[in-house]
C-alpha cells in the first residue's frame, strides 16, 4: 500500500480497510496464529469485510 492509502486507511476510508485486509490478511492470520490464537478464534476475528 502507498503513503496516499495509508493516510485514507488512518483517516477511517471504509474501502481502503479493506485494500489493507485483503493485502494483509494472510500475514495477520499468521501472526495471531504465532501469539497463541487457535485457528477457530482467527476465523471468528477474520471475518472477511
Amino acid at each position: 500500500m502507498g503513503e496516499e492509502a495509508w493516510k485514507r486507511f488512518l483517516a477511517g476510508d471504509e474501502k481502503s480497510f479493506a485494500d489493507f485486509y485483503h493485502a494483509y490478511y494472510q500475514e495477520l492470520f499468521a501472526y495471531a496464529r504465532k501469539i497463541g490464537f487457535d485457528e477457530e478464534k482467527q476465523t471468528q476475528l477474520a471475518n472477511p469485510v
